[in-house]
């Protein structure tokens, strides 16, 4: 993706978006969001829209947990599309996050 587009996943895109971050968070955000694009990809799956983004996440977000790992992983990524799409609204995985934790 470029960096020029707006709403590219580029850290570079906005940069002062990002200057209120520890880069040690941001570094955890990134890693979140890579994970999450690498499974996306190798499924084939593709978002267009906030609604198919949402259920592709809720997908997401069930798989990492009937692997038995922690919710820190979804939380992160949440946290790291929230900051690179501010208007972003991600209901359904939001409430699966919350009552996962």
């Amino acid at each position: 993706m470029s960096t020029q587009r707006t709403g590219s996943l580029a850290a570079t895109s906005w940069p002062l978006l990002r200057l209120g971050y520890a880069e040690s968070t941001l570094q955890r955000y990134d890693g979140a969001l890579r994970s999450f694009v690498l499974w996306a990809m190798e499924r084939g799956r593709e978002a267009f829209t906030g609604e198919e983004l949402d259920a592709l996440v809720t997908e997401y977000v069930h798989a990492r947990w009937s692997t038995g790992v922690g919710p820190t992983d979804a939380r992160h990524l949440l946290s790291a599309l929230r900051l690179r799409y501010v208007k972003l609204e991600l209901p359904i995985a939001e409430r699966c996050v919350s009552n996962w934790e």
